[in-house]
């Protein structure tokens, strides 16, 4: 009798376990979703018509070679903005760009989380992480235009990460399989992945090879035999950073920055960086809450902790400084000045992947006995404060979702998109080769962030004029009444 009883109550536990699970995981989906209603309303801006402008007078080929030679060696994300939506005039597809990009981004982390932790945690547990690390990037990135709706920054720097994180699990996934035929075809995508990401950014050039030489190291030292079949994703990333290493438009861009390439200077630099974002970042309430959600489910897997137990706290603790390092080494090397936000964009999401890795190696080599606790304590106890704790966070803290919110529910964003709806209307219907142009007046914090100016002096002018086939647009000035 005591058997059925107790079997009842697991049964009954693990039923309440997945409702709890099932709401947390609608309760993500509800966060995430303002953010990509909000892109309906996206525009494009400066560099979207810079790249369309030329694309549509070059070609293709001959752009991407003035691009590389000219400006800069990002090949890959140079290539994206070349057939970006803009090029063909598509802006219904520029609005549905950071949909995509938002999903593509969960299913990686999906991905690398399922990789991981393998049969150690439930699906449901995996889609909550996956769920909650875009959620959290999203609500606390930097700066949310540059990094979700502006599509130069998201081609440039979030697609970058996305194919950073499927190129970790497919190297995990290698680790496991045993298949020739999946082996063959993991090889030919982690090839692909090591050609492309390298011109992706600088960033992602700065961190790729010594993260993957770190990875063998540790395999070697572990026991495990280097598979030769990965020689051929080192060799294509090595591939991939000579492209974008030997560009001769790095040389000239960097020339174009009088405080660059400082190595003293930059490291220097760097180092208050990181010290500032870990001051900055550590100490908010939604990583904490995050890195409880992760000691929670470490904590309930004996299999998740085993996998780790062989790398020292104080190892990893190290190698997220130095990662966090090498993320702010180059733009400050490069231009001798902070990066712009749409890269610390980019470097928040890197840190909060690393921080939770870390957050899962820390947690493995407590004293069970310190913890233990935890993994006795009933989710269903669990989760009610957890979701009125973040609901109260996302009301008092710094949260782009309350601007979003705000912005969707106050209208803002729609009669943006209106004005520039009427506006590029009339500058199409207008048969003069000069226009002028209304000064916007509704001004979205979470997609606004420049207009062009009342003068054609400045390049982004005439890269506007220039994808509208004018010679020149500027904004009408306001003169006073007689």
């Amino acid at each position: 009798m005591s058997l059925v009883v107790r079997w009842g109550a697991t049964v009954k536990l693990s039923l309440a376990t997945v409702k709890i699970e099932t709401v947390i995981i609608i309760l993500l989906c509800g966060g995430i979703l303002p953010f990509l209603v909000n892109a309906a309303f996206a525009h494009p801006w400066t560099d979207d018509f810079a790249f369309a402008a030329i694309a549509r007078e070059k070609g293709f080929v001959d752009s991407l070679h003035y691009w590389y030679t000219q400006i800069t060696g990002r090949y890959f994300s140079v290539s994206l903005m070349l057939i970006s939506p803009m090029v063909f005039g598509q802006l219904w597809a520029y609005k549905l760009l950071p949909v995509l990009l938002s999903l593509a981004l969960f299913g990686a982390l999906l991905f690398l989380i399922a990789e991981i932790t393998q049969e150690n945690l439930s699906v449901r547990g995996k889609i909550i992480l996956a769920l909650a690390l875009v959620f959290v990037y999203f609500d606390q990135m930097p700066d949310l235009r540059s990094g979700l709706y502006w599509v130069p920054g998201t081609f440039t720097y979030l697609a970058g990460a996305v194919l950073l994180f499927l190129l970790s699990a497919v190297i995990l996934r290698l680790r496991t399989r045993t298949e020739a035929g999946e082996r063959r075809g993991l090889v030919v995508v982690g090839i692909l992945l090591g050609l492309c990401l390298p011109g992706t950014n600088e960033v992602i050039l700065a961190i790729l090879s010594p993260a993957l030489l770190l990875f063998f190291l540790y395999d070697h030292l572990h026991g495990r035999r280097l598979d030769r079949r990965l020689l051929w994703i080192i060799a294509a990333v090595v591939v991939g950073s000579g492209l974008e290493l030997l560009a001769p438009g790095n040389t000239l861009r960097l020339g174009s920055y009088a405080g660059s390439r400082d190595t003293l200077a930059a490291g220097l630099q760097a180092i208050t960086a990181t010290y500032s974002s870990l001051l900055l970042w550590v100490g908010t309430p939604h990583l904490l809450t995050l890195t409880l959600l992760v000691v929670c489910y470490t904590r309930r897997n004996q299999r998740l902790q085993d996998l780790v137990k062989g790398i020292h706290p104080g190892v990893s603790s190290l190698l997220l400084l130095v990662f966090l390092f090498a993320c702010y080494f180059p733009p400050y090397w490069g231009m001798g000045i902070h990066p712009p936000y749409r890269v610390v964009n980019l470097i928040y999401l890197l840190f909060l992947v690393g921080w939770l890795l870390n957050v899962v190696v820390c947690t493995a080599r407590i004293n069970p006995e310190n913890l233990g606790f935890i993994s006795r304590i009933p989710i269903k106890f669990v989760a009610p404060p957890f979701i009125l704790y973040g609901v109260v966070l996302l009301a008092l803290g710094n949260s782009n979702l309350v601007t979003v919110t705000g912005d969707l529910l106050s209208g803002k964003s729609y009669r943006y998109d209106q004005e520039l709806q009427l506006r590029n209307a009339r500058i199409k219907a207008n048969p003069a080769p000069v226009c002028e142009v209304e000064i916007l007046q509704n001004l979205p914090a979470s997609l606004f962030f420049s207009d062009i100016y009342f003068v054609d002096m400045d390049w982004i002018n005439r890269s506007y004029a220039d994808y509208h086939g004018k010679n020149s647009i500027v904004l009408k000035r306001i003169r006073p009444s007689p």
